[in-house]
């Protein structure tokens, strides 16, 4: 269960991020908002940035679930779209080495073709990679 504080700020509950600026933070107030980024890796060709991908631990978005994740999402997604990126969330699981891709912008939708959770094995993501830099 999510815990707010009085002001309605959402507490820090894993200690996965630096804790002690994150809970600074979040003594500024609701009015105050940001969003922490899970693993944002910038992909690029040629030292062009081609697009945003924030990577995620599968079990951290079940335990957030997808609407939570694409939500705390959004503010990347359109950092992404003002550089004219696409942006994606990639959640992977390390045991099965699997990654579940989904746009998160309409760059994003044309580069995978598709606006829904897209499951790939480590392959078939690497291609993914690749494809989108040849499009650049």
């Amino acid at each position: 269960m999510i815990k707010y504080d009085k002001d309605g700020v959402r507490l820090n509950q894993t200690g996965w991020r630096d804790e002690w600026i994150s809970n600074r933070h979040r003594t500024w107030g609701f009015d105050c908002p940001a969003t922490d980024i899970d693993f944002l890796m910038v992909e690029y060709t040629n030292r062009n940035p081609i697009a945003l991908i924030e990577y995620k631990t599968i079990g951290s978005l079940k335990y957030l679930g997808q609407d939570k994740a694409l939500l705390d999402h959004l503010p990347v997604s359109r950092l992404a779209m003002m550089a004219g990126l696409p942006s994606f969330i990639c959640a992977y699981d390390q045991k099965e080495i699997e990654f579940w891709v989904k746009a998160t912008n309409a760059k994003g939708e044309v580069e995978l073709t598709s606006d829904k959770w897209v499951k790939m094995d480590e392959t078939t993501y690497i291609g993914f990679l690749n494809y989108i830099r040849m499009t650049k």
